[in-house]
């Protein structure tokens, strides 16, 4: 939200969960995501070799992997939005 007039784009992506699309958008709404998760995106998971949940990727405008971190911890909100903001501007 804080970036999307800037071009970010989020895409959460669940390769394991192929519930019902109410009962996803009921959990996801209860945490406060408010961008686009995909369902069933096992091959995705597959291609990109995700080890571990949850895995993040960035790509910039040409789809080149700019970051990449499996789990989230301490201090990865702030080293993502300075990537952010390091390819945005």
């Amino acid at each position: 939200e804080k970036y999307g007039d800037k071009g970010l784009a989020i895409i959460g992506i669940d390769p394991i969960d192929t519930k019902e699309k109410d009962d996803i958008e009921n959990f996801l709404g209860k945490r406060g995501v408010t961008y686009t998760v995909l369902l069933g995106g096992e091959d995705v998971a597959v291609d990109y070799n995700v080890s571990g949940y949850p895995t993040m990727y960035m790509l910039d405008k040409d789809g080149n992997t700019i970051y990449s971190e499996i789990g989230y911890g301490e201090g990865v909100k702030e080293e993502l939005e300075a990537i952010i903001e390091n390819y945005l501007f």
